[in-house]
């Protein structure tokens, strides 16, 4: 499936002033690589002199839905993701790596929060357009590592936190429904391979990876990050001065 844009027609990418855009060069050729159920583009291609130089996704009325610049085929710029309520997550990537400032736009335009992100290493966090934290997502040297979770609207709780390690999961999986553990739903994961509980417990014992198996982490309440605090705080003042 192929179907071709014309080199000379100037892409406007949506969002504020101010707001990143992806670096995909206006001249390069769109080709539609994926149509949905109904024939309409949901997947495409930029090409310039030969080279793959971007790649986006598209909702059926023909906005864009994620859009990145590619080099080497690798992401470089920012990668863009547009909601549908008009909230805008934009993270820079340099050589396929995240590198340089996350920004989280409101569907207002108002920058909610930036996280720093050094050679694929930082927290991703996100949040709802009220700059409640809604998912925190570690990572070191481009991998998933550390806990992950994903956050409750009153901002002293989790519904569902894992433990990854060098991109796999090793440590413990916990989802609540409420207060309580969902049924069959605290697991033990080490180098991705599920593991019982004993035997989770004694490995755990001769590996600092492994974090310790606590019954009162069984509880869904967690603290909210301090990282997370001190980011809100900074970017709040940063918004006020401009």
């Amino acid at each position: 499936m192929s179907r071709k844009q014309g080199a000379g027609k100037q892409r406007r990418w949506p969002g504020r002033p101010g707001q990143p855009r992806p670096r995909i060069p206006a001249r390069a050729q769109e080709k539609v690589t994926r149509l949905d159920e109904t024939g309409v583009k949901a997947a495409s291609e930029f090409w310039l002199e030969g080279r793959l130089v971007g790649r986006a996704y598209w909702n059926p009325d023909g906005t864009p839905c994620l859009a990145v610049g590619l080099r080497d085929g690798v992401p470089a710029g920012f990668q863009v993701e547009y909601h549908d309520n008009g909230t805008v997550y934009a993270e820079p990537f340099v050589k396929g790596l995240l590198h340089g400032q996350a920004k989280q736009f409101s569907p207002q335009g108002r920058l909610l929060l930036m996280s720093p992100f050094k050679r694929g290493t930082g927290i991703d966090y996100w949040c709802d357009d009220r700059g409640k934290l809604r998912e925190e997502h570690p990572l070191l040297a481009g991998s998933p590592s550390g806990w992950e979770r994903w956050w409750n609207d009153d901002q002293k709780s989790v519904h569902s936190e894992t433990h990854w390690h060098e991109g796999q999961w090793h440590g413990p999986s916990r989802y609540w429904q409420g207060v309580k553990l969902a049924r069959g739903n605290l697991k033990f994961f080490v180098h991705g391979q599920q593991v019982s509980k004993r035997v989770y417990i004694a490995t755990s014992r001769g590996d600092s990876t492994l974090p310790e198996y606590r019954p009162e982490d069984d509880s869904p309440e967690r603290p909210l990050p301090q990282r997370f605090i001190e980011l809100r705080r900074l970017t709040r003042r940063r918004a006020l001065r401009n």
